[in-house]
């Protein structure tokens, strides 16, 4: 996907204040995760769908790599509480 390497560059080490949505891509197109550092507002991740399935390499790549996070907001969807708590099990 095109965002993936435009955004490459900004580490999950860097990021405090974390903030996820789902959007959709357009009208009967699905759906797209995406996570956002909170201080800069730059789109540090970009997934289309909002799947376990779809989301879960992100959340490997967040545990692993953002240790200075503190904070993580999002709205309470099904696919993203589904999402936070897939996360706090794997801290």
């Amino acid at each position: 996907m095109k965002l993936n390497s435009i955004y490459r560059s900004k580490t999950f080490k860097d990021v405090k204040y974390l903030g996820i949505d789902k959007s959709a891509i357009r009208k009967g197109h699905g759906c797209m995760t995406i996570a956002a550092d909170l201080h800069d507002g730059q789109v540090i991740h970009a997934e289309k769908g909002k799947s376990k399935s779809d989301t879960f390499p992100f959340l490997k790549r967040l545990k692993q790599h953002a240790s200075n996070l503190e904070t993580v907001t999002m709205d309470y969807s099904k696919a993203i509480s589904r999402f936070q708590r897939e996360y706090q099990r794997t801290m």
